[in-house]
C-alpha cells in the first residue's frame, strides 16, 4: 500500500537577501545618527579616521561597513 501526502511542500520565493539588506540599511542609519549625536559636525572626520584604522589593520569588511556609515554621516551633517 502506497503512502500519500496530503500537502506538497510549498516553496516561498523571496528576493534573495532583501530583508537582510533592509536590516543592514536600518542598522547603518541608526549607527550614523548615533555617531552624529556623539560627534556633531566632527562626525565625518571621526568616521573617516575609523575607516582608516580598519583599513590599516587589514579589516576590509569593517572598512567597507564604515565607508557606508561615513557616507550616511556625511549626508546627515550636510543636511543639518
Amino acid at each position: 500500500m502506497a503512502t500519500h501526502t496530503l500537502f506538497a511542500p510549498v516553496e516561498i520565493k523571496r528576493p534573495q537577501g532583501s530583508a537582510k539588506h533592509m536590516t543592514e540599511e536600518m542598522d547603518i542609519q541608526h549607527a550614523a545618527e548615533r555617531f552624529v549625536d556623539r560627534f556633531g559636525n566632527n562626525a565625518p572626520r571621526e568616521a573617516a579616521m575609523r575607516m582608516g584604522e580598519l583599513w590599516d589593520s587589514g579589516d576590509t569588511y569593517g572598512h567597507d561597513l564604515w565607508q557606508k556609515i561615513y557616507d550616511r554621516v556625511s549626508d546627515i551633517v550636510g543636511k543639518g
